[in-house]
């Protein structure tokens, strides 16, 4: 191991000392993670680091208590709380809590940001003809294509059912239009396991000032059932 990770600050073991670095912090107990260089440093080799000073002994004690099972554990239920577990992307109230975070930034700075809500075109007729296993295999490579095609700054989400959500900050509603129709392209010309072809509807809503978030979710809403109404396969905007 060549670094170390205390309390979020990295240091080479190299040039590390516990006692100045613990004694620059106000609490007792913090967390320790050791990592080879430049590797990210989560759930593996971690332990609590307490720090105590024993003045009339003159000396620092500092003891270490391995958590790396309960760090490795807690790490895996927040993945299962907050991801899909059929799809691999975040799940509603993941994506709720993203679109609430940009929401009020886009409330503070005015950056726009638009919302683009799609789902499967008779995707009932994909499970009734070829069974749920197949219909599960569909919604799983549907996301993995969309979530390649997206930006690192986009989230994808699985708002329910067939329904997913894509989350695009800083992005106006004339470019996220654009972008939905590049997706919905895409997807019309991959050619599904078993299922074969297959189409999707797109709704497409920008934040408007003074919007709240409920009346931007009832717009993107509207906006796919108006894609749904108006022939499938198309992309729609409230």
């Amino acid at each position: 191991m060549n670094e170390i990770h205390v309390a979020g600050v990295r240091y080479h073991l190299a040039d590390f000392s516990w006692i100045s670095a613990l004694t620059k912090l106000s609490d007792h107990q913090h967390t320790a993670c050791f990592s080879a260089s430049g590797e990210e440093c989560v759930a593996e080799n971690t332990f609590w680091v307490t720090a105590r000073r024993f003045g009339e002994l003159d000396r620092d004690i500092v003891t270490l208590t391995d958590i790396t099972p309960l760090e490795r554990e807690r790490v895996q239920l927040l993945y299962r709380a907050t991801t899909d577990s059929l799809t691999g992307v975040s799940n509603r109230f993941k994506l709720a809590e993203y679109i609430s975070a940009e929401h009020t930034r886009f409330r503070r700075y005015k950056m726009p940001m638009s919302l683009i809500m799609f789902d499967i075109d008779h995707f009932k007729n994909i499970n009734d003809t070829h069974g749920h296993t197949v219909g599960d295999l569909v919604l799983a490579e549907l996301a993995a294509l969309v979530q390649h095609a997206i930006r690192d700054t986009d989230t994808l989400g699985r708002w329910g059912g067939e329904e997913f959500m894509i989350l695009t900050p800083v992005t106006t509603l004339v470019d996220a239009l654009e972008f939905a129709e590049r997706l919905r392209e895409d997807i019309e010309s991959t050619s599904f396991p078993v299922a074969g072809q297959l189409t999707c509807s797109f709704g497409v809503a920008e934040a408007a000032d003074g919007e709240s978030l409920e009346s931007l979710f009832n717009r993107v809403d509207k906006a796919l059932y108006k894609a749904k109404n108006n022939g499938r396969n198309r992309v729609e905007t409230a």
